[in-house]
């Protein structure tokens, strides 16, 4: 190869150093808005139709909603989690206990803060899967949730008789989920 073509295959690089050491940046610092560290850890305790005794924990995950004071006092809906002011429970994906795996997707549709809510604000379901099969059991009026949160976007929901999703002569299903959340 001659000097010349070897002078003209290295600018592109020279010219991104001398961007890189001036102060400039090759590639634009990803736009994170109000994004955050958030991680969540508690424990699942589920009785009747499935049973669990487990303390999870989430990975650390950049999510929207700001940090978890901001989320204990204004929910973390609306900016690509649910719709704006609702409160989607903590991003509990998945939850493995024995031989289960149990997806927890409940949320407050008008979220105003600590405090209680009506049983009629609540929506979602916890899914139970075990080997190959998956049972929905609804979490709202009829299953009366009771959920407790904080300032510190930490909170307890507990749930009774939870009815399971298209088979209503299916055992029910009783809950206590627990969670505290880090910045």
């Amino acid at each position: 190869m001659t000097t010349r073509l070897r002078a003209l295959l290295a600018l592109p690089l020279l010219l991104t150093g001398c961007a890189t050491a001036a102060g400039g940046s090759s590639t634009p610092a990803p736009d994170t808005g109000d994004q955050h560290q958030r991680s969540y850890s508690g424990h699942l305790h589920l009785t009747g139709a499935a049973s669990a005794d487990v303390d999870w924990r989430d990975s650390d995950m950049p999510v929207f909603g700001g940090s978890c004071q901001e989320v204990g006092a204004k929910g973390n809906g609306g900016k690509g989690l649910g719709v704006a002011g609702q409160y989607q429970l903590p991003p509990v994906a998945t939850i493995t206990s024995g031989g289960s795996t149990i997806d927890v997707s409940i949320s407050i549709k008008q979220y105003h803060g600590p405090g209680a809510y009506d049983p009629s604000e609540f929506s979602g379901d916890v899914v139970v899967h075990t080997g190959g099969n998956s049972k929905g059991y609804q979490v709202g009026a009829i299953s009366q949730p009771v959920l407790k949160t904080a300032a510190d976007g930490s909170g307890e929901l507990t749930f009774t008789h939870a009815q399971a999703i298209y088979d209503a002569d299916a055992p029910t299903l009783d809950g206590d989920l627990k969670w505290s959340c880090t910045d």
